[in-house]
């Protein structure tokens, strides 16, 4: 009787959240659809983003509905909250005409784009979903246990995978040291300017493949003590440029480990990874660290900090929000952006592996793109951020620029269906990227991997978080991993039962 309330409960709650999501939903499109209709001087503009802020909150509700199969889409609209949203909100509490600060046209371009990418990526998702339930109607099969050989081959694939990511470990902290090294007595914009990165070539080839070999061993499920000390060595990789500067690398690392963390504990039915000592950590440690993070611009920089923690706060949230005034730069900028009949900068990071780079260089007779800011890679390249800057920033040249984000980029190529249809995905990628995690196998690997740089894409490129897939040093890594598992599992299993005879 007692579960079959506790049932009742559950189900009345689940109900409850989904229709608190309906409703903010309908207020969302209202304010943003009222917002745009009004049309007034400035002041719609507020109520337009009033109506994207709604739907960034259901959003939210959406994610919390089914937090053990969103989280990944849950952290993509924390970060997008950061660094296209946040600054904005912030304006409007510190300036009554804050839509001065941008252009009409800009702002409107900003204001629409994140409406459309926060409403489709919650459609995308939901569809996903439904066609999955369909499907798996249709096709539910009873789990098979693991055979002895697949048990010996995930033995072998961590073993090996292990060792490839210390030995890859090595060579990457060697080249980030030498980074740290370089820097010292030296001002943060000259690692942009003066740096050259020119380590050996089989350093930088197992420097590559560091973050694949550790994608791999973590795919095959280790305990939670196995993967605690490879996780930590991931973590590290990053404190050498964040001691330059560089506060992106170490950020980005912390939420692939915490996502780890939570999978394994939700999604493969194992004890909670995150029990009441890592809780109890992260609530303690995470105002600190944001804390930490907004006093770190300033120290960089050599400034001192004079500001309380609520100014500190807000100055962090509006500096890592400089990609919403990107987007209203980078729409103002779209027209006068050198294009060559062939560019595209969704696929640009492929395009320019491929038909730039050494590949290309030697068997299409194709230019190099140069290193740092030129005007070859900014008027012939397919990199928005280079291309965008170019004619948004006086000092491009100089080794300044603006970034990208994946909603300027896929309307640059495809107009606003582009937004649309990409959003759609990235909300059914979010879904399907959970559901890949199956042990020992490589589209566990693939998603893995993606995690590593997915929830920057707000900021970046937008197919940037896979442009390991086209790289040969993924395949290389795969391929050495599962291989030599593969061939030692099977040595194994023939060995066995001559040494039972003897």
């Amino acid at each position: 009787m007692e579960y079959a309330v506790s049932v009742d409960r559950t189900a009345s709650n689940r109900n409850f959240v989904k229709f608190l999501r309906h409703i903010l939903n309908f207020v969302a499109a209202t304010l943003f659809l009222s917002g745009a209709i009004i049309q007034s001087d400035g002041p719609h503009f507020t109520i337009m983003l009033a109506g994207v802020v709604t739907f960034w909150i259901a959003d939210l509700v959406y994610c919390f509905e089914n937090l053990k199969s969103r989280i990944v889409m849950l952290i993509f609209n924390l970060t997008v909250f950061l660094f296209l949203i946040g600054r904005a909100v912030i304006n409007v509490f510190r300036d009554d005409k804050w839509w001065k600060l941008y252009t009409e046209t800009g702002l409107t371009f900003a204001l629409v784009s994140l409406f459309v990418t926060l409403m489709c990526m919650q459609i995308g998702a939901i569809l996903f979903e439904f066609a999955e339930t369909r499907i798996t109607q249709f096709r539910r099969r009873p789990k098979r246990p693991d055979s002895p050989l697949l048990t010996d081959y995930n033995k072998w694939l961590a073993l090996i995978s292990l060792i490839l990511f210390v030995m890859c470990w090595v060579c990457y902290m060697y080249i980030e040291v030498d980074k740290w090294r370089f820097m010292q007595g030296k001002e943060y914009e000259d690692y942009y300017q003066l740096y050259v990165n020119d380590p050996p070539p089989l350093f930088s080839t197992f420097a590559t493949m560091m973050p694949y070999a550790l994608g791999i061993y973590l795919a095959t499920f280790p305990t939670k003590r196995k993967a605690i000390i490879p996780l930590f060595m991931y973590f590290v990789t990053a404190v050498p440029v964040f001691l330059i500067g560089q506060r992106n690398h170490i950020v980005l690392n912390a939420l692939y480990i915490f996502l780890y963390f939570y999978l394994r504990g939700k999604f493969t039915g194992e004890e909670p990874w995150i029990g009441k000592f890592e809780k109890t950590a992260l609530i303690i440690l995470v105002p600190f660290v944001v804390i930490l993070l907004a006093m770190y611009n300033y120290i960089r920089a050599g400034s001192d900090v004079d500001m309380g923690v609520s100014s500190l706060l807000l100055d962090f949230f509006d500096k890592q929000g400089v990609s919403f005034k990107v987007l209203t730069l980078g729409y103002d900028a779209i027209p006068n952006i050198h294009n060559t009949p062939f560019t595209n900068y969704t696929f640009g990071p492929l395009i320019d592996y491929w038909y730039y780079g050494s590949f290309g260089q030697k068997f299409l007779g194709a230019p190099s793109l140069g290193t740092g800011n030129n005007e070859f890679r900014a008027t012939h390249g397919n990199d928005f951020s280079h291309s965008m800057s170019f004619v948004a920033k006086d000092d491009y040249l100089s080794g300044h620029g603006w970034g990208s984000s994946y909603l300027l980029e896929t309307f640059a190529d495809f107009g606003w269906l582009g937004v649309i249809i990409f959003s759609l995905i990235l909300g059914m990628i979010f879904i399907f990227a959970v559901r890949m995690l199956r042990k020992g196998t490589i589209v566990s690997v693939i998603a893995l991997t993606a995690f590593c740089n997915v929830f920057f894409v707000a900021r970046a490129s937008a197919l940037g978080w896979l442009q390991f897939l086209w790289q040969p040093h993924f395949w290389i890594t795969v391929a050495i991993c599962f291989i030599g598992a593969k061939m030692f599992s099977v040595t194994e299993r023939k060995r066995a039962p001559m040494a039972g005879i003897c």
